[in-house]
C-alpha cells in the first residue's frame, strides 16, 4: 500500500527521499528497487567486512530531522509544504519538521500524541 502512496507522489512530481535507520547497504537495495534515494545508517567496514560498528550515528530521531533539513536546503524544498511518513517514535522529530506529517499504523501512544498535534493518522492503507 505504501508503494501506491509513493506512486501518487511520483505522479505529482514530488521529490522523494526515504530516511531509515536500516544499514545503508540495505537502503541501497531499496533505493535501486524503488528508484528513490534512500539514506540509512553507515556501518563500519574493514577490508570489505562489517566491523559491527556504526560510523557517525544511527539514522533515527534527531538525525532523521537533521537529514530532512539538509535535503531541503540542498534541493530548495519548502518543508512547510512537505510530507513525511513515519510509524514510530524514531520518526517523531522528523515528522514535526514538515507541514504534512503522517503517521502510518502508529502505536497507541504515538497516535495519541499525533492526534494532539493534528498529524494525519493512517490506520490502514487497504
Amino acid at each position: 500500500d505504501m508503494l501506491n502512496l509513493l506512486e501518487l507522489h511520483k505522479k505529482e512530481k514530488n521529490l522523494l527521499f526515504i530516511i531509515t535507520e536500516e544499514p545503508q547497504e540495505i537502503a541501497d537495495i531499496v533505493s535501486n528497487y524503488l528508484g528513490i534515494p534512500v539514506f540509512g545508517t553507515q556501518i563500519g567496514k574493514h577490508d570489505h567486512v562489517f566491523t559491527g560498528t556504526v560510523v557517525g550515528h544511527i539514522m533515527k530521531e534527531e538525525w532523521k530531522r537533521e537529514k530532512i533539513i539538509e535535503l531541503s536546503h540542498a534541493h530548495g524544498i519548502d518543508l512547510s509544504k512537505s510530507y513525511a511518513y513515519g510509524n514510530s517514535w524514531i520518526d517523531y522529530a522528523m515528522l514535526k519538521t514538515v507541514g504534512h506529517p503522517c503517521l502510518v499504523r502508529p502505536s497507541r501512544s504515538l497516535a495519541k500524541r499525533g492526534k494532539k498535534l493534528d498529524f494525519r493518522i493512517i490506520k490502514s492503507l487497504s
